[in-house]
């Protein structure tokens, strides 16, 4: 029982100190909504146009997490035409939004 206690009070003391780790990953985050209207594989990029009108350039990486239609994907997997939501963190330096994740749609969700 002493055993059971002792793990529950670490587990949960482990939490409260990783948890703010993991939120700071993803601080400042900024989330967009458009239409990809171009996408460039070898440079790892494509084009969104958001629902005010503005075209941004979405940089990805190899941690990159995105899904076409629910399902895993990769960027190579991304049409012209589709429908996506991006969050990612702005990059004002190079003009782009650095993206962690993107969930794309072959139709409108």
């Amino acid at each position: 029982m002493t055993r059971i206690l002792t793990s529950l009070v670490l587990f949960a003391l482990a939490s409260f100190f990783l948890a703010p780790a993991a939120q700071a990953q993803h601080s400042g985050a900024v989330k967009v909504r458009g239409q990809i209207v171009a996408v460039d594989v070898a440079a790892g990029t494509f084009d969104l146009q958001t629902l005010s009108g503005h075209t941004i350039t979405v940089q990805t990486s190899a941690k990159t997490r995105i899904a076409v239609d629910g399902q895993p994907a990769t960027l190579a997997d991304l049409q012209v035409g589709m429908r996506a939501g991006v969050e990612g963190r702005k990059d004002p330096l190079h003009k782009v939004l650095r993206a962690y994740r993107v969930r794309a749609f072959t139709k409108a969700p």
